[in-house]
């Protein structure tokens, strides 16, 4: 089993692809970033065995369906497939060399998506035969927030997975933030949300985060309201749900919400 990292920019262009899991950088305006498995059923299937692989559903990825939506609504995104940690740890390295000259001052303020599509569970995610948990993510994200300290833009955390929601990420990077006063951390991370089962589906995933992309170009990322109207209409649709966790700096930790609107028709 392998995973897709992906990138795209609003209104921009730029696009690489290997291939096995995924990671994806769409960027808004500037760009998104996305890990997923190769193919999946549910987003996970998700007790993370590696040996699960073989039962997913084949050639049918949320960077594929993002990919096409991206481009439609103007984000330059680029993806590549990870089948490994190490593979991972490349592909967001290749992130960071990501240069601002020949930019316009206006283009450098974009935000970057990096969005992380992959099984998992409450322990961590599944990448190819390594199961990295969440101390493990944010420790990478750690030296990854750091080595973007150029970027001008805010960055975003994106974990599209079953058990995503009890990710752990924010958790350690807080506390790295207490130690290193100069780390700084994606603006926001968000997630999937399990259905009751703790499961979260393809369908419901590609829809969400294709609402999500769609709505996420005029909002204004230092109004948090913004956000959660964008979360609330996605709860409209019943097309699965999402969790959000917002730095705040000033009490230098994450703030998480999610929507408790209910599906249109189901008040």
């Amino acid at each position: 089993m392998g995973a897709e990292c992906t990138c795209a920019h609003v209104n921009a262009a730029a696009l690489w692809r290997a291939t096995g899991q995924s990671v994806m950088w769409p960027f808004l305006g500037r760009g998104i970033s996305y890990v997923e498995p190769s193919s999946e059923a549910c987003t996970g299937l998700c007790d993370r065995k590696p040996e699960r692989a073989g039962r997913t559903l084949k050639n049918r990825t949320e960077s594929q369906t993002l990919q096409a939506v991206c481009k439609l609504l103007g984000h330059e995104f680029a993806s590549t497939i990870v089948r490994s940690k190490a593979e991972f740890v490349t592909a967001i390295n290749h992130v960071t060399s990501i240069n601002e000259e020949g930019l316009s001052k206006k283009s450098r303020a974009l935000p970057l998506c990096v969005h992380l599509a992959a099984h998992g569970d409450k322990d961590g995610l599944a990448l190819g035969p390594d199961s990295p948990s969440w101390k493990d993510l944010a420790e990478e994200f750690r030296g990854f927030s750091c080595a973007m300290q150029h970027y001008s833009g805010p960055v975003l955390l994106i974990v599209s997975a079953c058990g995503a929601e009890h990710q752990k990420i924010t958790k350690y990077l807080s506390e790295y933030v207490t130690r290193d006063a100069g780390l700084r951390p994606p603006r926001y991370v968000l997630t999937t949300l399990g259905n009751d089962k703790g499961k979260v589906y393809w369908r419901d995933a590609v829809v969400a985060w294709s609402i999500f992309y769609h709505q996420i170009g005029r909002a204004v990322l230092s109004n948090r309201e913004d956000i959660k109207v964008i979360l609330d209409k996605i709860n409209l649709v019943g097309a699965g749900a999402l969790k959000y966790f917002r730095w705040d700096n000033a009490e230098k930790g994450y703030k998480p919400f999610v929507s408790k609107v209910k599906e249109h028709g189901r008040e």
